[in-house]
C-alpha cells in the first residue's frame, strides 16, 4: 500500500533525505564492543553456534532469588541462560559487563532456533525444528520456586502437524502473555497458541492465504501493547489480525480476525519488528533493504502507511530488533546479518553506527545473526553468532563514552583459542574423521595468525614462527597430521606463548 497526498509524500520525502544523510544530523553514536560469554566447552574442540538470544524482561527476586539480570540463547548446543546479581544498572552501567555471571544448568540439550522470554519474564518459549522431518516444536518453561530451589518445567510442547507447517521463522509473544506466535515455511497459516489454566493447549491455525493460492513463507508479530499481530510472506504480502471481542465470539470459535486489508511490498519480507510504542513497524525484506511503516490500529482502523526505505542494510539474512524501553527519549533498531555485522538505526531509517571494527567479514553463517536489546537499558543489547560466544555491545553517544560499560578490543584469535586450541589430552580417541579434520583444519588457520602476528617479535615468538612454518608446510606438502603430532603442535606453540606450564 503505497501513501497517497501532498502531505504523505513530502514526509517520505523528508525521510529519505535523512536515511541518505541529508537532513538535520542528530547526535553520532559509537557501536562498542564491550564483553562476552561462552556458552560451550573450553577446550573441547566443538565451537558452537547461536541462533538466537533473549534478555529476560522483568527479572525479580520471586523466580531468581534477587533481582538482576537474565539473558538465554539457543543453538547448536541446546538452550541455556545466564544470571547475574545484582543488576547491570546497579553497576551504574559502568565497569566489566561480563563479570558477575552464572551459567544456569542447561535446560534444554535439543538444537534450538528460537528463545523468547514473555513480558512478565516468567515463561521462556524455545523453538526448534526436527532434523527427521523438518517440523517445528515449541516448548514453554515456567520458572517454578520450590523448597529445594528454583528450576524449570515445561508447560507444553506444542508438534506442528503433517499440513505444510515445515520449519520455522519466527516465534513472538503477546503482551499479557497470554498467546505465543508461530509463523512456518511452505503453509497458508501463522499459528497462535493459547494459555490455559495450567497450560497451553488450544491452537488456533489462523488463514493467511486461501486454499486456492500457493504456499508461502511467513513471518509474524505481536503489537507490543495491543492485541493484534502483524503476518508477512516471502512474497511480499502483509496482513493485520486483531482479537475478536467477547461479543463476536458468541458467534465463532476463533478468536483471530484479519481486517481483510492485506497491503502489498515490492519484496518479499524475512523478519518483522515494532517499535517500542507500536507506531512503527520494521521489516527486513529479500533485497537486503529494510522498510519501515507507520502504523496505527486504534479501535482496529488498520492505516499503514510507507515512511522510509534503508537500501542495503546487510550483506546476508537480514534480521531486526528494536528496542523495548517504551520510556527512552531514543528509540532505535538494530539490523544484523548473516557475517555478524550489526547496524543502528533510527526508526526513521537514519543509521547511526555499526560494528564493522569489530568483526570477521569474511564470515558467512546463514541464520546467525541473533540480536537482542536489554529490555531496561535502551544503549545495551546482546549478540550471537558462529563463534560461540554471546557478545555485549553498548550503543552510546560519542561524548558520553564514560556512561557506558568499558569498551573493549575484541581479540578473534583467543576466541578461537577458547574452544579449539588448547593441548589435546594425552590418549584422546577422535571417535570420527569430521572432528579430526576440523581439528587440523582450526590448527592450520591458526597457525597462520600467529605467523602474521609473531614474524617481527622476539626471540621467543620467533621460535613460535619457526614451528608455524614447518607444520604449514608439511600441511601444504599434502603430509597428513596424527593427532599425537597436532597436539605436539599446539603444546609447543601455547607453551611459548602464554608461558604456562601443561601437563604433557
Amino acid at each position: 500500500m503505497s501513501s497517497s497526498g501532498d502531505n504523505s509524500d513530502l514526509m517520505k520525502l523528508m525521510a529519505t533525505e535523512r536515511v541518505e544523510g541529508k537532513g538535520k544530523e542528530s547526535t553520532s553514536r559509537i557501536l562498542s564492543y564491550c564483553g562476552r560469554l561462552p556458552v560451550g566447552v573450553e577446550s573441547s574442540g566443538v565451537k558452537p553456534t547461536i541462533f538466537d538470544v533473549s534478555w529476560n524482561r522483568k527479572l525479580s527476586s520471586k523466580f531468581w532469588g534477587q533481582a538482576g539480570d537474565a539473558i538465554a540463547c539457543t543453538g547448536t548446543f541446546g538452550t541455556c541462560i545466564f544470571v547475574r546479581s545484582p543488576s547491570l544498572r546497579s553497576m551504574n552501567l559502568q565497569g566489566n559487563i561480563d563479570d558477575g555471571w552464572t551459567k544456569e544448568e542447561m535446560i534444554m540439550n535439543t538444537r534450538g532456533k528460537f528463545c523468547r522470554w514473555s513480558y512478565s519474564g516468567v515463561f521462556l518459549a524455545v523453538g526448534f525444528v526436527r532434523e527427521s522431518d523438518q517440523l517445528g516444536e515449541i516448548c514453554v518453561l515456567e520458572r517454578k520456586e520450590s523448597k529445594h530451589g528454583g528450576g524449570f518445567i515445561i508447560k507444553y510442547v506444542y508438534l506442528a502437524t503433517d499440513d505444510g507447517y515445515v520449519g520455522m521463522n519466527s516465534l513472538s509473544w503477546s503482551h499479557n502473555d497470554g498467546y505465543i506466535l508461530v509463523a512456518s515455511n511452505d503453509t497458508r497459516h501463522v499459528m497462535v497458541i493459547k494459555k490455559g489454566m495450567n497450560m497451553f493447549k488450544h491452537i488456533e491455525a489462523v488463514r493467511f492465504a486461501n486454499r486456492k493460492d500457493p504456499r508461502e513463507n511467513l513471518v509474524a508479530a505481536f503489537h507490543p501493547s495491543h492485541d493484534c499481530f502483524v503476518a508477512a510472506s516471502s512474497n511480499g504480502v502483509l496482513r493485520y489480525y486483531y482479537k475478536r471481542d467477547k461479543q463476536s465470539l458468541r458467534n465463532t470459535k476463533y478468536e483471530w480476525n484479519d481486517c481483510n486489508r492485506p497491503w502489498s511490498d515490492d519484496c518479499g519480507i524475512t523478519d518483522l519488528s515494532f517499535d517500542a510504542l507500536g507506531e512503527r513497524l520494521i521489516c527486513a525484506r529479500t533485497d537486503l533493504s529494510i522498510k519501515i511503516w507507520n502504523f496505527s490500529d486504534e479501535q482496529n482502523k488498520f492505516s499503514p502507511s510507507e515512511l522510509c526505505v534503508v537500501p542495503e542494510a546487510g550483506l546476508y539474512n537480514l534480521s531486526v530488533k528494536s528496542t523495548k524501553n517504551k520510556t527512552g527519549v531514543v528509540d532505535l533498531f538494530a539490523v544484523g546479518d548473516g557475517r555478524q555485522t550489526i547496524s543502528i538505526h533510527e526508526t526513521d531509517g537514519r543509521k547511526l553506527c555499526d560494528n564493522k571494527h569489530s568483526i570477521d567479514s569474511n564470515a558467512h553463517f546463514p541464520n546467525a545473526n541473533a540480536i537482542d536489546w536489554h529490555r531496561k537499558e535502551g544503549s545495551i543489547l546482546a549478540s550471537g553468532g558462529y563463534d560461540g560466544f554471546v557478545l555485549f555491545w553498548t550503543c552510546h553517544s560519542d561524548n558520553k563514552i564514560s556512561a557506558c560499560f568499558t569498551p573493549k578490543q575484541r581479540n578473534r584469535y583467543l576466541e578461537d583459542l577458547h574452544y579449539s586450541h588448547q593441548p589435546l589430552p594425552r590418549g584422546t580417541a577422535r571417535t570420527t574423521l569430521e572432528e579430526y579434520d576440523m581439528v587440523c583444519a582450526s590448527f592450520r588457520n591458526n597457525m597462520k595468525k600467529l605467523m602474521e602476528k609473531n614474524e617481527n617479535q622476539e626471540r621467543q615468538m620467533d621460535q613460535v614462527v619457526t614451528l608455524t612454518s614447518t607444520g604449514l608446510h608439511r600441511l601444504d606438502q599434502g603430509e597428513v597430521l596424527s593427532p599425537t603430532e597436532v597436539r605436539e603442535y599446539l603444546h609447543r606453540i601455547l607453551c611459548l606463548c602464554s608461558k604456562k606450564v601443561v601437563d604433557a
